[in-house]
């Protein structure tokens, strides 16, 4: 926790990979099992880079810049920029690459804000089939004003919830699962909802994309920081994660 305070007091003009990174130079397990990082502060281009190394660049979508998501401020100097989705069409396409093909473990997380909570379902990070949301392999998903971490087995999904957010706040959420053991959510780095063990078993992504805000279910909000892990982050990992960026 100390460490975390003065790399906050120390680094407020840096931002996204920088902070994180100097985080995980003190913390090396933070960075063990990172797929795939999006931190939204590359303005000005029509791809999010994904800064874990792994080529999972996000393309946005339909058409940048004049119908996609677009840059804006985000919660606070630490983390620069975000992207805004217009609930209509926005969406960003991370590929199908096999390093976000998770099976036996898995946390997605990252910062969020919805203006509009009135859509029935807003999608906003995961891995998930264009039409048939109830097969999805792992989502994290507005429904009305709660968010919700799916994780399918190719014919039924099953959620766990966190639930009575208000609109135009920044959330950290984090969806974490582990084969046999635990199926979780985290708001603002406490645990929300669980089934231990998960009700169902994570199956293999086939040649869905990983997509950021849409398809089928657009997002009307903002989302930053995300990341993917192809492990089970701790209870301490996540909440240190929502302290160094809060």
């Amino acid at each position: 926790q100390a460490y975390i305070d003065e790399a906050k007091e120390k680094n407020l003009r840096m931002s996204g990979w920088n902070l994180f990174l100097q985080y995980a130079m003190a913390n090396p397990l933070t960075y063990l099992g990172l797929a795939g990082y999006w931190s939204m502060n590359r303005t000005g281009s029509g791809t999010v880079l994904d800064l874990s190394k792994n080529g999972n660049t996000g393309t946005l979508k339909p058409s940048w810049p004049s119908d996609s998501p677009q840059y804006v401020v985000s919660k606070n100097k630490k983390m620069l920029n975000a992207l805004d989705f217009d609930g209509l069409n926005d969406y960003v396409d991370c590929g199908t690459s096999q390093s976000l093909n998770f099976i036996d473990a898995l946390t997605v997380e990252c910062w969020f804000n919805i203006k509009d909570f009135s859509p029935t379902w807003q999608h906003f990070v995961g891995r998930v089939p264009t039409l048939q949301h109830i097969r999805i392999r792992y989502q994290l998903v507005i429904r009305m004003n709660n968010v919700w971490f799916y994780i399918g087995n190719g014919v039924t999904g099953v959620r766990v919830e966190a639930s009575n957010l208000s609109p135009n706040r920044y959330y950290h959420v984090a969806g974490v699962y582990e084969k046999d053991v635990k199926h979780e959510i985290y708001l603002n780095g406490v645990l929300k909802g669980a089934n231990y063990p998960p009700r169902r078993t994570l199956i293999s992504g086939g040649s869905n994309s990983f997509r950021i805000g849409g398809v089928p279910y657009y997002l009307d909000g903002a989302v930053d920081e995300v990341r993917a892990y192809n492990r089970a982050l701790s209870a301490a990992e996540i909440l240190n994660l929502y302290n160094l960026f809060k």
